[in-house]
C-alpha cells in the first residue's frame, strides 16, 4: 500500500464519504474493543512508524530510486510474523486516523468552514481508499486483519538438507576421516573428542558432558554416559567400548592421553564442535559439496559395523540405544569405505537391547570394523 500525498481533487460524493466512514468507524470500534490496551499502543507505534517509512519510500520513488512496487511496505517481502503485524497496524492506525478525520468534519459542519470541510473530504476519501488496499488472507476474523488478497507473505524455499545425514556417506572419499583428522590442528581442543568420536561414534553432546578412558593391557575402555534416557526409561544411561590399542590414529591418540594420565575427555561445546568438523571438511573438500557434521562420524561407524557383520542388537548396543529399531536409520553398509575403522573387542551398556536387564556383557568376538591395511575391504 503506497499512501499517495494529497493533493487538490474534485469535491467527493458527500453522502456517500460519510455513510462508507460511519461503516468503518463502526466496525473500528466493534474489533477495537476485543484488544487489550498493550496491543493497542503497540498498533499505534508501529503505524506511525511506517508512515516515516512510507514517506521516505515515496521520495525514493519520485528520485526513480526504486519503482511503486518495490516501494510498497505491505506487498514487499517480509518475515511471515512481520507481514501480518504490519498489516494489522495499518488497518489499526487508518481506522483510527479515519475516526479523527470524521470527528473534524462533523466539528467543521457545525461551524461552517466550508473550505477546511472540503480538505479534510479529500483526505478522508484519500485514507479510506488506502485502507481498501490493505490486504489479509482467509477468513477474516475483526476489521484489523485487513482485507482478501491472494499475496504471500515470502516465497517458499525448498527446505535445507541436514549436514552430515546418512545419504551424504555415498558422496565422501573413502579417507575423508582421515583427511579430516590430519588437516586438524594438533593442538586444537577438539582433537580429543575427534578420537573419541571416530572410536565409537558417540553423540557430541555425550563428549561434552564428558567421556572417561581406561587402559588393560591392548585395549582401551571408553566409557560414555549417555543422553536421551529420559531420567534412565529409555536408551542407554552409559555403555563401555572396548577397542585394540593398535597403529589406529585414533587408538593411538587416546593411548597417549592415557600414558599422560589424562583419563577423561571433554569438548567444551557440542554445536562448536560439530561446526568446526564441517567448517574444516569445507576447506579441505575441493569440489565436492557434500556436507559434514559430527554425525556424519556416528553414521559412518555405524556403517562400518554393518559391513564388519555385527547383528543389529550388537550395533544398537555400540551406538548407545536400547532397541535395534533406531539403528536402521543409521548408514548402511554399502557405504562402508572399507577403511578408517577401529577394532572393537567388547562393548559394555547399561541395558540389553529391547530389554530392561541390566549389566550386559556382549564379547564382540574382535571382529572389528575393517583394518586400513585391508586390501579388499572387507
Amino acid at each position: 500500500m503506497i499512501m499517495t500525498r494529497i493533493s487538490p481533487a474534485t469535491e467527493p460524493d458527500y453522502e456517500a464519504l460519510v455513510i462508507q466512514a460511519q461503516q468503518v468507524i463502526a466496525q473500528h470500534r466493534h474489533s477495537k474493543a476485543g484488544l487489550e490496551q498493550t496491543t493497542i499502543l503497540f498498533y499505534r507505534s508501529n503505524f506511525a512508524r511506517l508512515l516515516r517509512q512510507n514517506e521516505e519510500m515515496l521520495n525514493a520513488v519520485d528520485k526513480q530510486i526504486l519503482t511503486p512496487e518495490q516501494a510498497d511496505l505491505v506487498q514487499r517481502p517480509a518475515a511471515k510474523a512481520t507481514h501480518y503485524i504490519n498489516r494489522r497496524s495499518y488497518s489499526f492506525g487508518l481506522c483510527e486516523t479515519i475516526e479523527e478525520l470524521f470527528a473534524a468534519l462533523e466539528a467543521c459542519a457545525r461551524e461552517g468552514g466550508t473550505s477546511e470541510a472540503r480538505e479534510i473530504l479529500h483526505r478522508l476519501r484519500h485514507y479510506l481508499d488506502a485502507l481498501a488496499c490493505v490486504p489479509y488472507d482467509g477468513h477474516r476474523q475483526h476489521l484489523h486483519q485487513g482485507r482478501r488478497s491472494t499475496y504471500e507473505a515470502h516465497p517458499t524455499k525448498p527446505p535445507r538438507l541436514k549436514a552430515g545425514g546418512k545419504g551424504d556417506l555415498g558422496r565422501l572419499p573413502a579417507d575423508w576421516r582421515d583427511r579430516v583428522w590430519h588437516a586438524q590442528h594438533p593442538e586444537s581442543v577438539y582433537r580429543d573428542g575427534l578420537a573419541v568420536l571416530w572410536a565409537t561414534g558417540a553423540r557430541p553432546e555425550e563428549i561434552h558432558r564428558s567421556v572417561t578412558l581406561q587402559r588393560l593391557d591392548d585395549e582401551i575402555c571408553i566409557r560414555i554416559e549417555g543422553i536421551k534416557t529420559h531420567g534412565g526409561r529409555y536408551g542407554q544411561p552409559w555403555r563401555e567400548t572396548w577397542i585394540a590399542a593398535d597403529d589406529h590414529p585414533a587408538a593411538c591418540h587416546l593411548a597417549e592421553l592415557l600414558a599422560r594420565d589424562i583419563r577423561e575427555v571433554r569438548v567444551p561445546c557440542a554445536k562448536s564442535f560439530s561446526a568446526g568438523l564441517g567448517a574444516l571438511w569445507d576447506r579441505i573438500r575441493g569440489r565436492r559439496r557434500v556436507r559434514v557434521s559430527a554425525y556424519s562420524w556416528r553414521h559412518q561407524y555405524a556403517a562400518d559395523l554393518k559391513r564388519g557383520g555385527f547383528d543389529s542388537g550388537e550395533i544398537a548396543m555400540a551406538l548407545g540405544h536400547a532397541s535395534d529399531v533406531t539403528q536402521r536409520h543409521y548408514g548402511a553398509a554399502l557405504q562402508s569405505k572399507g577403511t578408517g575403522g577401529v577394532r572393537i573387542t567388547q562393548v559394555r551398556a547399561a541395558r540389553d537391547v529391547a530389554a530392561t536387564a541390566p549389566g550386559r556383557i556382549a564379547a564382540l568376538r574382535d571382529r572389528g570394523s575393517p583394518r586400513p591395511d585391508d586390501q579388499d575391504g572387507a
